[in-house]
């Protein structure tokens, strides 16, 4: 009986090893076909959301205002992902075709194909990472570097800063990024409903004077109700902002999201 087992073993084995190998090829077809459709998914999200001004990933319009080596490592960031989707999208086509015509036959094959399924296998991360990030920088939250001085002491030059894009509600107090030529980092001051006058003798809100900063060679004038969908918006450093003295009142179409971290007031 012990000889009977002791010759059985080598076929056994052979069983299983045949088994595994059809798991692993059926294995690599499903993360083949899921990387692909990741793979369009950021191909096409990327398409819809390029023009985006809070979309991360826009390839034609770099951003002036995040640190040279910040900018490095974007660039570093993108060539490894283009790389890792090169391979991958490489390997799943190549694979694939020798799949299904059966050509993964001999062991020097399928020993190869290990190793390079191993790569493949890792580096899914990436375009599952990708995915996430997209999903979350298209729809719910943008990021950005402040540039200038215009909101001291709450935001310095070079503040790293998380913008929610996905609300419409703002506040007295909420500090916002405002779409004009450039994207500007401005406090509200003022929301609908509240009496505003801007004259050469200082900003007057619901009849208290709460600045007296101005420029009387460059200014915008107003007396009045402040309407419905619109903001008047100022820096925190009052001496050194292009803010809504000098432009008006901001639209709230104009008004690409509300900074929720770090999160300042103004006493």
């Amino acid at each position: 009986m012990m000889m009977a087992i002791e010759e059985n073993l080598p076929a056994s084995e052979d069983v299983n090893q045949a088994v595994d190998r059809h798991k692993l090829l059926r294995l690599t077809k499903y993360r083949s076909l899921g990387f692909l459709i990741m793979f369009l998914f950021i191909v096409i999200m990327t398409l819809i959301l390029a023009e985006e001004p809070m979309y991360f990933f826009n390839f034609l319009e770099p951003d002036p205002n995040i640190p040279l080596s910040s900018q490095f490592f974007r660039l570093c960031f993108y060539l490894f992902i283009i790389l890792t989707f090169i391979y991958q999208l490489i390997f799943s086509i190549y694979y694939n075709k020798k799949i299904h015509k059966h050509e993964l036959v001999s062991d020097e094959d399928f020993t190869k194909f290990k190793k390079r399924y191993s790569w493949f296998d890792l580096l899914n991360v990436v375009p599952v990472f990708i995915v996430f990030i997209i999903v979350i920088n298209g729809f719910f939250l943008g990021f950005a570097y402040v540039e200038g001085p215009s909101m001291n002491p709450a935001f310095y030059q070079g503040d790293f800063v998380v913008i929610n894009h996905a609300t419409s509600n703002y506040d007295e107090g909420d500090v916002i990024i405002i779409q004009r030529q450039d994207k500007l980092i401005k406090r509200i001051v003022g929301v609908p409903g509240d009496l505003l006058t801007v004259n050469t003798n200082g900003v007057f809100l619901n009849g208290s004077l709460i600045e007296t900063i101005i420029d009387p060679d460059v200014f915008s004038p107003y007396s009045g109700i402040i309407p419905g969908g619109y903001y008047f918006v100022m820096g925190d450093n009052r001496g050194d902002s292009t803010d809504s003295r000098r432009f008006g009142l901001v639209s709230a179409d104009t008004i690409l999201g509300k900074v929720i971290y770090p999160v300042t007031s103004l006493d």
